[in-house]
């Protein structure tokens, strides 16, 4: 694609949502983001009209019709921001969870993860993080991605040391 809104993460990630479990949340931090991503993952075969955002552009009383649509079905992929994620939600018809942005509050990131896997969640739900790497000499240069990534599981680790003794998942 090239040009100003070339996102590797973004290409990689039209390549594989079709070929995983669906329905899907993709998350991002950036609501240019989200418009360009609801317009490319629209034009994916069948998805036309069946991707929705979720994001502070969107007015608080029109939010919880999007997550019923998601829920019921009419829609297949949410993009949402972590931001407005943390709300309550359930988004438990999710079976694919996508991160294509994140930044340093664990709060939010946390409470993203849990919109999808509740208690009563009766399936398991696949978590991508899309981390961006430089080419390098002798092997790919981590980016930014990296270090967050590193720090958010850290944190969670540590969580789960505290709380339960032990370490009872993966990030």
């Amino acid at each position: 694609m090239g040009g100003i809104d070339a996102s590797a993460k973004e290409d990689m990630l039209l390549d594989i949502i079709l070929d995983n479990p669906m329905p899907a949340i993709v998350w991002v931090e950036f609501t240019e983001t989200a418009q360009r991503l609801q317009a490319r993952l629209g034009r994916l075969p069948g998805m036309e009209g069946r991707v929705e955002i979720l994001n502070g552009d969107v007015k608080p009383n029109l939010r919880a019709s999007i997550v019923d649509r998601f829920q019921g079905g009419q829609t297949d992929i949410l993009i949402c921001n972590p931001g407005v994620g943390k709300y309550g939600y359930s988004l438990t018809r999710a079976r694919s969870m996508y991160y294509l942005e994140r930044n340093y509050d664990r709060e939010k990131f946390y409470q993203s993860l849990y919109r999808a896997r509740r208690i009563t969640s009766k399936h398991p739900v696949q978590i991508y993080y899309m981390l961006a790497a430089l080419p390098g000499k002798a092997k790919p240069i981590k980016t930014v991605d990296h270090v967050i990534h590193r720090l958010l599981k850290d944190s969670a680790e540590n969580a789960q040391r505290l709380t339960v003794g032990k370490l009872i998942g993966d990030l």
